[in-house]
């Protein structure tokens, strides 16, 4: 059988205690079956037949945006006595984390660091954990400047880290990805 039958038989004979959950991260689904613009769509639509049919509820819970995420940040902040501008939420998050249960620690440990007042990006530098996401953008920039030092300290504290190699390649990747972008964007005049 393929997984795709696979999971339509799970689905449509669920125990009456069970909960099965989905989680994709990189691709958008939809219940419109004439959504071809997503190649999975059909197959998503034959699982959620099955499970509607089954009894099963559907439940779409996406991700927050950035802007969400900052006005979290914001709010959170407010709530604690302290004030962050939009600029300085965005940066913390690009700093820390996209996960907000993270970001609602940092934003913890800063507000305590704080006290009463208005938190600081030199602040955000000093106190929160930076992701390593950043830290490997930083690696490639390093490497992109031939400045082997810093690449090889940077290198050197990711994997005193216990980071896996093979998450530190596919980063550096992604962020390679990311600078061909840009350059080729400035080639072409695109903004």
């Amino acid at each position: 059988a393929s997984d795709l039958e696979v999971i339509i038989d799970i689905v449509s004979n669920p125990s009456d205690v069970a909960v099965l959950i989905f989680k994709y991260t990189s691709v958008e689904f939809s219940l419109e079956k004439k959504n071809k613009s997503q190649k999975n769509n059909t197959n998503f639509v034959a699982v959620a037949k099955a499970l509607e049919k089954a009894g099963g509820i559907i439940a779409n819970i996406d991700h927050l945006t950035m802007g969400d995420t900052v006005k979290t940040i914001v709010s959170g902040a407010r709530c604690r006595g302290c004030d962050i501008s939009s600029e300085t939420a965005r940066y913390m998050v690009e700093y820390c984390s996209f996960d907000l249960t993270s970001l609602l620690c940092e934003l913890e440990k800063v507000c305590s660091f704080v006290g009463e007042g208005e938190i600081k990006k030199d602040v955000i530098n000093k106190i929160c954990a930076r992701s390593v996401n950043a830290i490997i953008y930083d690696m490639a920039k390093a490497i992109l400047a031939n400045n082997a030092e810093q690449s090889m300290n940077i290198l050197d504290s990711l994997l005193n880290q216990k980071v896996k190699e093979v998450e530190i390649v596919w980063e550096i990747a992604k962020s390679y990805i990311d600078i061909y972008r840009v350059f080729a964007g400035r080639k072409a005049n695109v903004n």
